[in-house]
């Protein structure tokens, strides 16, 4: 058995933590172009929000009929269903609604009551980290995510850049995810970043 001298533990210290700066840029840098993508086709988000909570409701039923818990495939089904009811209004979603506190809890208890049976029953690692992110984590990230066009069609949100508008200074939209993803991109980079002003004009120009 070999031994592991001093400069092969600060190696694999160094490493491991480049390792994890790479895997969060790409995350981050994957999460905002995401929201670009839904913010330029509103439409094809909603049909996709919408088939990919059907289809996790259809895979919480197949889950059932392979042996997993009943009482927590009907918290998972649950959660999808109200998940879905945010989108009968979509993209205007309300972050004060009943409706969205009922998301956020049902979302924390989804996750208790199946790390709870995760923990009690052995699987693989790779069945452990799909199950959370396809059946747990994937529709609310997803409409977190999605916010960003929320944003841009709220009333308030095009009221208060009208005045920006007669200035000249043409129509400029934020929004606080993709400011707090600009953020981290240029920790993890150690660069400034092209700040996003406009995400439709930015991928129309990439396209020509």
């Amino acid at each position: 058995m070999s031994s592991q001298g001093l400069f092969t533990n600060i190696f694999g210290y160094i490493s491991a933590y480049f390792a994890i700066l790479l895997l969060s840029a790409s995350i981050v840098s994957g999460i905002y172009y995401l929201s670009l993508l839904f913010e330029e086709f509103p439409s094809r988000t909603e049909l996709l929000l919408k088939y990919s909570v059907m289809a996790v409701l259809l895979l919480h039923i197949l889950f059932w009929f392979d042996g997993f818990p009943t009482k927590e495939i009907l918290v998972g089904i649950s959660a999808h269903m109200i998940y879905g009811s945010l989108l009968t209004s979509f993209p205007f979603i309300e972050l004060i609604s009943i409706r969205s506190f009922a998301s956020i809890s049902i979302f924390i208890c989804s996750n208790f009551y199946w790390i709870k049976f995760f923990n009690n029953n052995h699987f693989d690692f790779h069945i452990y980290m799909g199950f959370f992110t396809v059946m747990i984590w994937m529709i609310p990230l997803m409409l977190f995510i999605s916010l960003s066009i929320n944003e841009n069609v709220l009333p308030g949100t095009v009221a208060s850049k009208q005045g920006e508008l007669n200035n000249g200074i043409g129509n400029v939209r934020t929004n606080i995810f993709k400011t707090a993803a600009d953020l981290v991109l240029d920790y993890l980079s150690g660069a400034k970043w092209p700040r996003r002003l406009n995400g439709g004009a930015r991928l129309r120009a990439k396209k020509n």
